[in-house]
């Protein structure tokens, strides 16, 4: 399943609110659930902050997705160059 920047958004809070109410998903579900958490935060971050995102937040947003990154490594999601992109946008 590929999902849109704009799907995600809508997407992950109902994934993560089911994931937390049945449970993961075998072997690779505490990465996955850290992942959603982290792109979770990531988007929170920057939904509330649209037009000018100050220095700290910027620093928090390349945290949770450094740690978005990690977590689907871990879990053997295949990086494809939007995440490479995104790296660099949070760098700008």
């Amino acid at each position: 399943m590929s999902l849109k920047a704009a799907e995600c958004g809508l997407l992950l809070p109902f994934v993560m609110h089911i994931v937390c109410k049945f449970g993961g998903v075998g072997v690779h579900g505490p990465y996955l659930f850290q992942a959603g958490q982290s792109l979770l935060s990531l988007l929170n971050s920057i939904r509330g902050h649209r037009c000018f995102v100050p220095v700290e937040v910027r620093q928090s947003l390349i945290l949770h997705y450094d740690m978005h990154l990690r977590c689907c490594i871990a879990s053997s999601i295949a990086l494809t160059p939007k995440h490479h992109l995104t790296v660099h946008m949070l760098f700008r």
